[in-house]
């Protein structure tokens, strides 16, 4: 049996059902130019994104999907959502045990740049670790290439070692770059614990990137437990 939310087979009532989705959005749009949300300023990148996601999800269903440890930082586009639910790309913190490459969905703790009611400064230990070691290996990179050129002997080997340097550079300094312009935020919300598709997570921008493969310390997790069961449940 169907009812009013549900949709049937009627041809002439799934196009209603469509044009007023497709009216609702563009009075959206139309109401965001004048809103103070930055949410919505991406809403339509939202919905393009997401409708692609799901076109994806039935013509090309996944069976396998990167295994993720606990406390690993993560990229993840959020979307746009309703009220107050993060919404928009924000780093984020494993909280699964035992994830597998079966398995669709993590439980994660989005990661703001506000100290705010119910967070926690977690520092930015990682963030600063991982640019002073981006930022070593752009050094060793420049001094292996000098070492290199110095012992090939023709000028088309010359040239093909400074190119693979440029490449090298190029990739360590679009890193160094993107994370000095998008360092990641200092306060874990453990008040906002969401489930997420993996689908969700960005990927990294080269093999350099340590995002969605470096985890947070021990002691940053264990901090994070102690909020976890202090807000969720009555253990003292």
């Amino acid at each position: 049996m169907n009812n009013q939310n549900t949709p049937d087979n009627n041809n002439d009532r799934t196009t209603d059902i469509l044009n007023e989705i497709l009216d609702n959005y563009r009075e959206i749009n139309k109401l965001s130019e004048n809103s103070d949300n930055n949410k919505f300023s991406y809403f339509l990148y939202w919905k393009r994104k997401e409708s692609r996601l799901l076109k994806r999800e039935l013509e090309r269903p996944r069976k396998f999907y990167k295994k993720y440890k606990r406390g690993t930082l993560i990229r993840v586009d959020f979307g746009v959502n309703i009220g107050a639910e993060f919404s928009q790309i924000h780093y984020a913190i494993v909280l699964n045990k035992n994830d597998n490459r079966k398995n669709k969905i993590l439980n994660v703790i989005p990661l703001t740049s506000k100290d705010k009611n119910n967070t926690l400064n977690i520092g930015t230990v990682v963030f600063n670790n991982y640019i002073k070691n981006t930022r070593r290996q752009l050094s060793k990179v420049k001094k292996e290439n000098e070492t290199v050129k110095k012992e090939l002997k023709t000028a088309e080997d010359i040239e093909k070692q400074c190119k693979k340097l440029d490449k090298e550079i190029e990739k360590l300094d679009e890193i160094i770059n993107y994370y000095s312009d998008n360092p990641i935020f200092s306060f874990a919300c453990y008040k906002n614990i969401t489930t997420i598709n993996k689908t969700r997570i960005l990927p990294k921008i080269n093999e350099y990137d340590f995002i969605n493969r470096t985890q947070c310390d021990s002691e940053t997790m264990n901090k994070l437990d102690q909020k976890i069961i202090e807000y969720y449940t009555n253990f003292e």
